[in-house]
């Protein structure tokens, strides 16, 4: 494929990020932009020089895509958006999480693999070159503990605040960190949760977690604990502690420090993960090789499996193990 035709679900702030790293891909035509809003379609289409849809109906019909990046709030993702894409024949960029529920996010599994297309996940954390650096200093190293954490305040539009359209914090903005744990650590098998309510009293609908506490057993047995809040009101500590036997790995936005007896290590990434994530999905539709996705859709539902097993054990108050995907 000389060209993929791209599409655009969701036109939101996520959305212009990736349009405009698609503006600068030789290889991309952006053939329309879909929204239920008619004045943010119709802007951000401007911005691409293509048409406005108000349908996906409309897009495929019209627009008729061979790939789509679906940035759409949690709540949105489902029968009318990613599934009407994939039956469709259309290869698939998602923003994270990839729904609300296991059950929504293994049927568009199931599709993409009855369809053999490509579904990419934007857990951009992964794309940073500082990641894959602590990645690969991991990799023969024997992980002791790790912690995890996510300090900050409300996300501003209104349905992050509202646990039936977000998921809660864990779910919608701690999930870079699951699945961070994911990639660095291992595979999340068994959650315990802990977690405060009633303190943010000022914020109309707001009903979801203050604060919350994760343990999980990760991997062969390694112990970590992912902390969050969103109670401030500016954002303050976002990142993961990987501990060995003799080194400490953390990674923050964008960010590596590499601490062992005596020295410490600073780096700065100076790569795009945007830009880099995006540019490796439309690299593997052109291909018809998935290979350069660092996220592909089956590692989104594992992490989505992981925040709900999380949510789930803190209503429930004991530990869960985490649903597995295959």
């Amino acid at each position: 494929m000389a060209v993929v035709r791209l599409a655009f679900v969701g036109a939101g702030r996520m959305a212009r990020t990736h349009m405009r790293n698609a503006l600068s891909i030789e290889e991309v035509e952006v053939v329309g932009v879909c929204d239920v809003d008619r004045g943010r379609a119709e802007e951000a289409a401007k911005i691409a020089g293509t048409k406005a849809f108000l349908s996906v109906d409309e897009l495929i019909r019209e627009g008729k895509p061979d790939a789509a990046v679906v940035s759409v709030p949690p709540f949105a993702h489902g029968e009318e958006v990613d599934l009407k894409l994939v039956r469709a024949g259309v290869n698939l960029f998602v923003e994270k999480p990839v729904a609300l529920s296991l059950e929504v996010a293994f049927r568009v599994l199931e599709a993409l693999r009855a369809k053999e297309l490509v579904g990419a996940v934007g857990y951009h954390w992964r794309y940073w070159e500082t990641t894959r650096e602590a990645k690969w200093l991991l990799e023969d190293k024997e992980v002791v503990f790790a912690g995890g954490t996510w300090q900050g305040g409300i996300y501003h539009p209104s349905w992050w605040r509202r646990r039936e359209k977000s998921g809660g914090q864990v779910v919608e903005q701690t999930t870079h960190i699951f699945d961070l744990v994911r990639h660095l650590v291992g595979e999340i098998r068994r959650v315990y949760s802990l977690r405060r309510r009633g303190v943010v009293r000022d914020i109309p609908d707001y009903d979801i977690d203050d604060a919350t506490v994760v343990a999980m057993e990760c991997g062969d047995g390694v112990p970590v604990v992912v902390t969050s809040t969103c109670v401030l009101d500016f954002g303050h500590k976002v990142g993961l502690s990987v501990i060995t036997r003799k080194m400490v790995v953390e990674v923050g936005v964008g960010r590596l420090s590499v601490i062992e007896s005596g020295h410490r290590l600073e780096k700065v990434a100076r790569n795009d993960p945007y830009a880099d994530e995006l540019r490796a999905f439309v690299e593997a539709v052109r291909e018809g090789n998935p290979e350069g996705v660092l996220c592909p859709y089956d590692e989104g539902v594992k992490t989505l499996a992981a925040t709900l097993a999380a949510i789930e054990s803190a209503e429930e108050g004991r530990p869960l193990e985490v649903k597995g995907v295959t």
